[in-house]
């Protein structure tokens, strides 16, 4: 073996003329290899690291020394030791006493390189092997340094636009009807949903690299903080997953276990999730009458009424008395209804001929001892008469006077068999002008009697009743007559009077006995004569309007209906976008609270980016305990989770050391 290599001495003059080319410079952190693996020569040689060497780390080797003579490098022969690479651990398996004979940051490393490179007839690069880079400690950079933080910032003023559009957006909306959104492919609801989304996304990029910033500055001892005792690594994980998703946010809040500026970051990110369903939560759909739509259509209503069998009779038409007898017998009457082709209905004031009635007391004014027995000896308990006409001065029959009265009679009875205490009614019948006021709401029509009117005359030559002095308020078209023919009013005012002529009922002790049907609708309805009377006049009012003339096409038109359908409007709440509000302020509040905070802890703005874990000098001692756990799934957290570090500055690099209080595993 000692045969094939030659000494190192042989090789001198090379080695001496590159030390006096350039000069080693003195041994720093900055030229220190960051290599994990150790150059070794291995040699069976012993006297090239004999004390004596050349090589040795006691030889003095000066740059002032003058060059030897050189000699041809092709007539030197090659050592046949090779270069091998080994890692630490395979190093220290070795044993401590071959580990031990240099150290990597020795200069004798350099020269030992060079060496091997001359006897292997390389190519010599003195700067491969000599580090002579003048290099500048960078200043810790010092401000809130708002250059490193200038995407965060556009993203928070995005998240602020975004929000603000769709608070306009909605504004322009809120009340208005869905058909005036423009578009047929998205709706508005997709929209908010869209904005809400873009909202969130925005706001979560400063939360996330705040976040990831936050791992950097809870390892760093800080400027002006004292050493701290570090920090596990665990840690490291913790706050890489929280800035992931809310799972490690949850995580993270629990392993930090109290109130600090990255929890305010983790929870942001769990309260991110209900984000777009309280934005979307604010618009709903309401609906409401829409706009008025005029339709062909009018209520039932008369300007003409006729119904006499002929001309030469006053003898009423069937119709019209099956309408009077239906009032007289009937316990519930409704006004005629009108057609309305949706649920909800409206028509303007119409005014309409129509028959008219009411009751009075008029007990005090009249006597009553023709209550008595009948020739059977049984007490007649009711009768009807003729009427005094007193009820046509009185405020029953309205403001004007009744022309056309078609029934006046009294009712005189007593609901006990003795006849005691008998009271006395009178009730009348008459032709007048209502003014009707019609609506149909969700299907439910009513008809309200607003004003009626009684004056009327008739004119020379007509042989019509024709309704005068008509007020503004019926709606009435001009030069519209509202009139009755003569004849129907007779026909009525004779058939009415036969109904209730002659009408009495008697008591006995097996009950009581009717005169007529008439009577015994009257009796059924004494308790309440007045309502009676109504049912009469609304069902020969619904004859009337049913039967008699509506006029012309200009009379239609101008009182025809109109119909309001449901319509789906947009409804803004409020309430619902202040949950987005408050998580978008909150965010910028904690992004500017971690832009300071990362200021004063003094470490670089490194945020998410995973190349400092690379670049990072890392304790050997903490790597050589981790690799124990590389081949097992969660191995690296048993192997190295607990042991705590420090993020410290090393004459200006950066380096994860272990702390005091966490021994290092030898």
């Amino acid at each position: 073996m000692s045969s094939s290599l030659q000494s190192p001495q042989s090789h001198q003059p090379l080695i001496d003329q590159g030390i006096n080319q350039y000069t080693i410079p003195p041994q720093s952190p900055q030229c220190r290899p960051q290599s994990p693996y150790s150059l070794q020569l291995l040699s069976n040689d012993k006297s090239s690291r004999s004390p004596k060497s050349p090589l040795s780390p006691h030889s003095r080797i000066r740059a002032s020394d003058p060059p030897r003579p050189t000699e041809d490098p092709s007539q030197v022969q090659r050592p046949q030791t090779p270069l091998r690479l080994h890692s630490p651990r395979s190093l220290l398996n070795a044993g401590r006493s071959r580990f031990s004979d240099f150290s990597i940051d020795s200069e004798e490393t350099r020269i030992r390189a060079l060496y091997q490179r001359i006897t292997a007839a390389q190519p010599i690069s003195y700067k491969s092997a000599f580090v002579d880079v003048e290099e500048k400690e960078e200043p810790r950079p010092s401000g809130v340094r708002l250059r490193w933080w200038l995407s965060e910032l556009l993203a928070s003023t995005l998240s602020i636009a975004v929000l603000c559009a769709l608070v306009l957006l909605l504004h322009n909306y809120n009340g208005r009807k869905e058909s005036d959104w423009p578009s047929r492919l998205f709706t508005l609801n997709s929209v908010t949903a869209l904005l809400a989304a873009l909202t969130r996304i925005c706001f979560m990029i400063p939360v996330v690299q705040a976040i990831s910033q936050a791992k950097w500055d809870w390892f760093s001892n800080g400027r002006w903080r004292e050493i701290r005792s570090g920090k596990p690594l665990q840690d490291l994980e913790a706050f890489d997953k929280a800035s992931r998703g809310p799972l490690g946010s949850l995580r993270l809040i629990w392993r930090l276990s109290g109130w600090h500026l990255p929890t305010i970051g983790a929870l942001l990110t769990i309260l991110s999730l209900g984000f777009d369903t309280f934005a979307q939560q604010a618009l709903t759909t309401g609906y409401r009458t829409g706009a008025a739509k005029k339709f062909t259509g009018n209520i039932p209503r008369a300007e003409t009424y006729q119904d006499s069998t002929s001309s030469s009779s006053s003898s009423l038409g069937i119709s019209a008395k099956a309408a009077i007898n239906n009032g007289f017998l009937s316990e519930n009457v409704l006004p005629a209804s009108a057609s309305c082709p949706s649920g909800d209905c409206s028509w303007p004031t119409s005014p309409t001929l129509a028959v008219c009635g009411a009751c009075i007391d008029v007990t005090k004014t009249i006597k009553t001892t023709n209550l008595n027995t009948n020739r059977q000896g049984q007490p007649v308990v009711l009768t009807v008469g003729e009427g005094s006409k007193s009820i046509l001065n009185s405020s029953a029959v309205g403001d004007s006077s009744v022309e056309m009265l078609i029934a006046d009679f009294n009712i005189i009875g007593s609901q006990s068999q003795t006849l005691a205490d008998p009271t006395a009614t009178e009730c009348a019948l008459w032709f007048c002008l209502q003014a009707l006021d019609v609506k149909q709401v969700s299907g439910n029509q009513t008809t309200t009697i607003t004003s009626s009117w009684n004056e009327a005359s008739v004119p020379s030559g007509s042989d019509s009743y024709t309704f005068t002095s008509i007020p503004p308020s019926f709606n009435t078209l001009l030069d519209t007559n509202f009139t009755i023919d003569t004849k129907t009013f007779n026909a009525s005012t004779d058939y009415v009077t036969s109904l209730t002529s002659n009408a009495s009922v008697s008591s006995s002790d097996s009950g009581y006995t009717f005169s007529t049907d008439t009577a015994q609708a009257i009796w059924s309805s004494f308790s309440d004569l007045d309502a009676w009377i109504q049912r009469v006049a609304t069902s020969m009012t619904n004859h009337v309007r049913l039967t008699g003339f509506s006029g012309d096409q200009a009379s239609i038109d101008h009182y025809s209906g109109t119909t309001n359908e449901d319509e789906a409007f947009f409804n803004v709440r409020w309430v619902w976008l202040s949950y987005p509000a408050g998580m978008v302020l909150l965010a910028l509040l904690y992004l500017i609270a971690s832009m300071v905070s990362a200021s004063s802890s003094g470490t670089h703005i490194w945020k998410s980016s995973p190349l400092p874990l690379l670049l990072v000098d890392v304790d050997p001692n903490l790597k050589m305990q981790a690799e124990r756990g590389m081949n097992e799934p969660g191995g690296l957290l048993k192997a190295a989770g607990s042991r705590k570090v420090s993020l410290v500055d090393e004459d200006g690099k950066w380096a994860l050391r272990a702390t005091e209080g966490s021994p290092i595993l030898r």
